[in-house]
């Protein structure tokens, strides 16, 4: 009996251990999604845009900030492997746009191939400082998944909030979630 008292209370240690971390996690997350919820630094210039797509005002935002000049080059990452840049075109109503500095990657198909691609597209175009274009709510495991890769990239975060999507407890608990496993052993290759 002794044994299961005791056994009994290293699990609930251990449990209460976890779980205070997870809720202190949740807490740090939290902070973060409300300090990226709007874009940072709006006159500063980088070297480039990248656009995790996955939802909407993401693509045409980032068509804007490269129509105002805001970097020289544009990349937009997780594209359907079908669409092309004059449909990524299509959602642009502003100036004619020189779409020799567009680029489309459509190999990711989540936030790691995101971050494990782009980083291949940043080294190959002497990239030293980007504006990362996703939704708010996705930018803290966005930012995290870029910086831990490549910590000498500078990266102001340009959150947008999308018409629709999940609600912002959903979107939380889906991300908070999500960055969780982000921090699992893995492979940077996908």
């Amino acid at each position: 009996m002794r044994i299961l008292k005791s056994l009994f209370k290293i699990i609930f240690s251990a449990c209460a251990f976890i779980g205070g971390l997870l809720l202190i996690g949740l807490l740090i997350f939290t902070l973060a999604m409300s300090l990226t919820r709007t874009p940072h630094d709006l006159d500063q210039k980088t070297d480039a845009i990248i656009v995790l797509t996955g939802g909407d005002k993401r693509v045409e935002e980032g068509l804007e900030l490269f129509n105002n000049d805001m970097a020289t080059k544009l990349l937009i990452s997780g594209v359907h492997k079908d669409v092309r840049i004059p449909d990524i075109l299509s959602f642009w109503r502003g100036p004619a746009l020189n779409i020799g500095n567009v680029s489309l990657d459509p190999r990711a198909t989540s936030t790691i191939e995101n971050a494990v691609y782009s980083i291949e597209w940043i080294k190959e175009n002497d990239v030293k400082t980007i504006r990362l274009v996703t939704a708010y709510y996705h930018m803290p495991r966005a930012y995290w998944e870029f910086k831990h890769r490549m910590p000498e990239l500078k990266i102001i975060p340009h959150s947008v909030t999308p018409d629709s999507g999940p609600s912002y407890l959903k979107a939380l608990a889906s991300e908070y979630g999500k960055l969780i496993v982000s921090f699992l052993p893995q492979m940077d290759q996908p």
